[in-house]
Order: C-alpha cells, then sequence, then structure tokens
C-alpha cells in the first residue's frame, strides 16, 4: 500500500493590479487572431492574413520573445492553428483550403529546425477547428466529433459523436472535451470523457449556448449561456453549476482558470476563488477584456477592465507563464487590421516556498530536500514538472534496491508536495529518485526511530 499522501489543488490567489504589464504582443501587418499556446506555456503560434497571403507563424513568448518562424505561408488559405509542446519538440496542426475541403495538416518544430509538413486528412469532406493538448487531437469530421493520436502521422482515430458538432475545446491533458451540439436555438454542451472507452455527458437542456471552454481545474468548463436578453457565463466544476447573472452586459467568449498548486494535507482545504476573463460590451461602442473573480461583487477582488483601448478587443484566454506568472492574450481589432494584445500579471501567492526562486518557473524540473530530515515518522517531499509526462517518485535503500513506488503515472506541469510515511522503513540512509521522461534526480533522507 502507497504511504503518501499527495494533494493537487486550487489556492485561492490574488492578483496583485499594480504588477499588471499589458503590451502588444503580435503587431505584423495584417490580421493576426487565433493565437493558441500549449498548457505549459513558452511557444505560441497564430495565423496572419495579410493581402492575398495567408500564414501560420510560430514564436517563443516567454521567458523572452524570439523571432517569428513560419509555419506555413503561401495564397491557400491557412487558419485554426493549434500547439502541442511534447518533450522539447514542438506540434502543430491547423487547418487548409484543398480542393474544395478544409484537411487537416502538422508540422514538427525541434531543435530550432522545422520538419516536413504533413497532410494529415484526405477526404471528400471539410476537416474542422482542431484542438490539441499533448498528443491528444479533437476536430470536427464532416460535422462529427473525431479525436485520434497525431505527431507524426494522425493514428486510432475514431468518431466520438455524430452530427451538428461543433467548437471543440479539450482538456490540458487530453483527457476530456468539451463542445456543441445541435443548431440555432436548439444547442446543447457535452462533454466526452475517456476511460476505457468515450463517455458523452450533456450539461444542458436544447438552447442558446455557445464557446465551450475547458477550464484549467481538472472538472471544470465554462460557456455563454443566452438569458433573459442577455449572454451570461455559466461555470460548470465536478459536483456543481451556476450561471454568473448580475451583469446587465453581455458576457462573450468566457476564460475560465485558477492557480495550481500543491500543500501540505494539514492545511485546509477551501474551496478555491475562480477567474474568469471574458469580452464585454459595457463599454458603448467598444469591447473590453474584463478579468473578474468569484463570487462576483468581492470587495477583496475587484472586477477589472485590461486592455482599456479604444478598438475591439475579444476573443481572451489565459495561460501560466510561471509559477507566480499568468498572460492574458486577446485580439484588438480596428478597421482591417488587428493585432494581438497581452497582460502580464503577477500573483500573491502564500504557502510553499521553493528552494531556489530564481527557478520557480512552472517549466521548471527540480527536487527539493525533504523536510524534516532526518525524520521519525514523517517527511514532506516537494517537486515541479514541467509539462505532462510520465512522472515516477521512488524510494531506494544503500544497496540501490527499490524498496517503494510512491508516483508511477503522467502529471501535468505544476508544483507537488507528498508526504512520506516510513512506517515500513527501519533507522538508516535512503535515496528518493524522480524520474520525469528521460530526466532523473536524486535526494538523500535519513530515517531514525
Amino acid at each position: 500500500m502507497k504511504s503518501a499522501t499527495i494533494i493537487f489543488i486550487l489556492l485561492s490567489a490574488c492578483l496583485k493590479s499594480q504588477e499588471i504589464t499589458t503590451q502588444p504582443l503580435i503587431t505584423i501587418p495584417g490580421q493576426n487572431k487565433n493565437l493558441d499556446i500549449p498548457f505549459q506555456g513558452q511557444y505560441a503560434c497564430f495565423e496572419n492574413l495579410n493581402e492575398n497571403t495567408y500564414s501560420i507563424f510560430l514564436q517563443r513568448i516567454y521567458p523572452s520573445q524570439s523571432e517569428l518562424k513560419t509555419v506555413v505561408s503561401d495564397t491557400i488559405p491557412h487558419i485554426n492553428p493549434t500547439i502541442s509542446k511534447v518533450d522539447q519538440k514542438i506540434l502543430v496542426v491547423w487547418q487548409s483550403r484543398v480542393n474544395g475541403f478544409w484537411q487537416l495538416f502538422s508540422r514538427v518544430y525541434s531543435n530550432e529546425e522545422f520538419g516536413p509538413i504533413v497532410q494529415q486528412t484526405h477526404d471528400s469532406f471539410d476537416n474542422t477547428n482542431p484542438t490539441l493538448s499533448w498528443t491528444q487531437l479533437f476536430w470536427i469530421k464532416n460535422n462529427n466529433l473525431a479525436t485520434g493520436h497525431i505527431f507524426d502521422t494522425l493514428t486510432n482515430s475514431l468518431i466520438i459523436d455524430s452530427i451538428n458538432c461543433a467548437n471543440p475545446s479539450i482538456r490540458f491533458d487530453g483527457y476530456a472535451v468539451v463542445y456543441e451540439k445541435g443548431t440555432d436555438s436548439s444547442i446543447v454542451i457535452k462533454r466526452a470523457t475517456k476511460n476505457s472507452h468515450w463517455n458523452i455527458g450533456s450539461h444542458t437542456n436544447p438552447g442558446y449556448y455557445k464557446q465551450p471552454k475547458h477550464g484549467h481545474y481538472h472538472y471544470s468548463f465554462i460557456y455563454s449561456k443566452f438569458e433573459d436578453d442577455v449572454w451570461k457565463a455559466s461555470i460548470h466544476f465536478e459536483f456543481s453549476e451556476f450561471t454568473m447573472s448580475n451583469s446587465p452586459y453581455n458576457i462573450i467568449n468566457p476564460f475560465l482558470f485558477a492557480v495550481p498548486y500543491v500543500f501540505n494535507s494539514s492545511q485546509p482545504l477551501d474551496f478555491p476563488d475562480v477567474f474568469i476573463v471574458y469580452e464585454s460590451d459595457s463599454i458603448a461602442g467598444n469591447k473590453e477584456i474584463i478579468f473578474e473573480t468569484l463570487p462576483q461583487d468581492s470587495a477583496e477582488y475587484p472586477r477589472m477592465n485590461i486592455s482599456n483601448s479604444p478598438y475591439e478587443d475579444i476573443k481572451p484566454f489565459v495561460e501560466f507563464l510561471s509559477f507566480d506568472s499568468i498572460g492574458i492574450f486577446w485580439e484588438s481589432v480596428h478597421d482591417s487590421v488587428s493585432q494581438i494584445w497581452w497582460a502580464k500579471a503577477k500573483l500573491a501567492l502564500p504557502g510553499l516556498e521553493l528552494e531556489d526562486p530564481i527557478n520557480n518557473d512552472i517549466t521548471s524540473f527540480f527536487l527539493k530536500q525533504n523536510y524534516p530530515n532526518p525524520f521519525n515518522s514523517v517527511t514532506q517531499i516537494q517537486f515541479s514538472v514541467p509539462y505532462f509526462g510520465l512522472t515516477e517518485l521512488s524510494i531506494y535503500n544503500i544497496l540501490g534496491e527499490r524498496i517503494d513506488n510512491i508516483i508511477s503515472e503522467k502529471k501535468g506541469p505544476g508544483l507537488y508536495a507528498i508526504e512520506y510515511n516510513s512506517e515500513n522503513l527501519s533507522s538508516g540512509i535512503y535515496y528518493y529518485v524522480l524520474r520525469f521522461e528521460a530526466t532523473r534526480k536524486v535526494k538523500k533522507m535519513v530515517v531514525i526511530k
């Protein structure tokens, strides 16, 4: 039996408004839109239309910005790029118009070089709206919801749901997807999850719904709901659901997120504050990006207009840049030009103290010395993994024999802490080993009884 307690929850956090910085990110000529960033951040891809040229670009945006890399560029329409990071490789998938139909294409970026462009579908019907996480791809295949694993080629492709499916949004680990199903005023929001097979559940009655998005919290998603002559945001958690109902203005393209955090089981398990961003028409003739925490109307966490521009600011979404920083991204449209802007914000996080504040990036891989050490019965081990991948934490004796396997599963990027109980160990020196993909770290601990 495992002798450890692992807790991965969402902890209340406070946006430091005095530290927020807003600035343009993508300003090249033309229409820049449909930005996508993988869960572990760092790279971004987006589409650009300049005169008659359609392009997909790739750029590293964190911790520093690189030059633009051209994924594809010509007069054939290329749209809806989606991106994933697998090990040290970047995978970009998009749709292109070929012989009258939309088909899916992909390209891998690794070691500062691109691989060949690969056409992934060859059908006499449309393949659209790709959404990618890790190697799991969802898309709309001739109005059906399809999925498959993709890297060099698309494999294990299958239809999950049929007829009138649209706008899929994947969870960060590729395990679940939310999407629209239906037409006009008879649309439902559905969610599919994978156990031994794909299970489909409906989360609304037929009505006016759109723009479902999976949240960073494992069992959460958000969507727009038309009610009382206004678009509202409905938020679904594992065991509850509620609608933001106190705004007289339209809430469009809502995006839900919260801060992943791990802490000692002796601390209280309070329900987290939830953060959302959305576009609002609260200013006449203009759309703005609003940052808000839930519950609404909190004096401690006020609603904030973070774009504050005279232009149409639309389609916001959020990604973690580091352990205590987030990036909020949106499109700013003026006449025939659209730029991509972002707000970098610091989060005030209590609790976990890192071994090296320089390496507090969520994209780092580290193993901290257990505390207390030496110890008699229980000690805490903290570690960080940079992206979604196979993670193993094991205990070895001084002969190099593995005597306990604490963790052996795929984990997403973030900071973790476990409480390890040495009830089955005698006094002596032991080693705990953290393996992540092809990398490992080792620390020594001492048991005294």
